[in-house]
């Protein structure tokens, strides 16, 4: 008889095929669903229910007693159980769905409000945006995109945040005051997280305390996952979240989504998500390296994911894998054509644009994805491939 409780739950891809349906009662969903302030069509429909219970996980071990056939109880066997990351079923349908998810981005025309993003590079993100079919309005600092949503807050409109900070930032205390506002006007807000290599524990410190202030539904790391857990939780380092394969960074940022409660994703090399409340993960292919030529490329692409999410919040995890699908097919299509760098920016927003237009493009893009899934099985038991190293 299990000692523990046990959860019981469907596979991601039988929640992927069920996107059409009503959403469910949540037993215990998301620990931070915004969702539109109206309920409008687009967010009924395309909205899944978390369909068990969530259980609070304080160790990576378990144990559980096996009572022995034909044996007295008190001879209960005591079997020590272990976090491991096993594939999942990869949905048939998933580009499908991810043609009618970028259909529907074009249709809700949200808007989406950046904030702190290089001047270089802010031309690009709005037209980035504006190639989604959604509009853009750019902050420079944190008391500014306050005042930009209350300007905003009346509109009745689909509001997203996208944030883009680095440990080195000293603006990062003034979010203190947006929070509220923030909490209140956007449907979504994702944070993008730049850490880079001369980085203090100070500056650790200071992005953590705004995390929790701001509480968003995906935060990104740009890179520097491995850095940000050693520091902010050395109490879960294990032999496994020093490694570099995608099964340590799946861990990385499980680690980081249970502290943060949100959707995390690793853009080091190629993107890696985990949603600590489903117990799922997503592995995605690596893009072209050309594309890292591309000046202010991750804020592009950040910016993409935030729109998708403003449009389909109420399941973050569906609208990053989504975005990140047509963002690999916008990648691949425009290092083909391109003949140097300097076409590059170019031709990705040309390729978001046609996606945006002609979603069904999409169904002719072959990429490997894999989905992984969090299980606790007797220790000693072998985990799932893997995968590459992330070197």
């Amino acid at each position: 008889m299990l000692s523990s409780c046990v959860r019981v739950s469907l596979p991601l891809w039988q929640k992927l095929l069920s996107v059409s349906r009503p959403p469910a009662p949540r037993i215990c969903g998301s620990w931070n669903n915004r969702g539109p302030k109206n309920q409008s069509t687009l967010s009924h429909m395309w909205s899944t229910a978390s369909l068990w219970n969530i259980e609070c996980l304080s160790r990576s071990r378990r144990t559980f007693t096996s009572n022995a056939k034909g044996t007295d109880s008190s001879f209960d066997k005591v079997m020590p159980l272990e976090q491991k990351y096993v594939d999942d079923a990869t949905p048939e349908k998933l580009l499908e769905l991810t043609a009618t998810y970028w259909r529907r981005l074009r249709c809700a025309k949200p808007l989406l409000l950046t904030c702190n993003i290089d001047k270089a590079v802010e031309c690009r993100v709005v037209d980035s945006v504006l190639g989604t079919g959604a509009s853009c309005v750019s902050s420079p600092d944190p008391n500014s995109l306050m005042e930009k949503l209350l300007l905003h807050k009346e509109s009745q409109g689909i509001i997203g945040c996208y944030i883009n900070i680095d440990s080195l930032d000293p603006k990062i205390g003034q979010y203190k005051n947006a929070f509220e506002v923030m909490d209140s006007c956007c449907n979504a807000i994702m944070v993008d997280i730049n850490i880079p290599p001369e980085a203090q524990d100070t500056g650790f410190s200071y992005i953590d305390e705004m995390l929790h202030m701001v509480k968003p539904q995906v935060i990104r790391f740009v890179n520097g996952t491995w850095n940000y857990v050693a520091c902010m939780a050395p109490e879960q380092i294990t032999p496994r979240a020093q490694e570099h394969t995608d099964i340590a960074r799946l861990h990385r940022c499980d680690i980081i989504s249970q502290k943060h409660k949100a959707l995390v994703i690793d853009c080091d090399a190629y993107p890696v998500m985990m949603n600590a409340s489903e117990f799922e993960g997503v592995i995605f292919s690596r893009s072209p390296s050309i594309l890292k030529k591309i000046y202010g490329f991750d804020v592009m692409t950040g910016a993409i994911i935030a729109t998708m999410l403003s449009a389909s919040s109420s399941n973050a995890m569906l609208a990053c894998i989504t975005s990140i699908m047509g963002i690999d097919y916008s990648s691949a299509k425009c290092a083909d054509a391109s003949e140097g760098p300097a076409s590059l920016a170019i031709n990705f927003i040309d390729k978001v644009h046609r996606i945006s237009t002609s979603p069904d493009t999409l169904l002719d893009h072959d990429s490997p994805v894999r989905f992984v899934k969090r299980v606790h099985v007797p220790v000693g038991t072998p985990e799932g491939p893997q995968g590459n190293s992330s070197d």
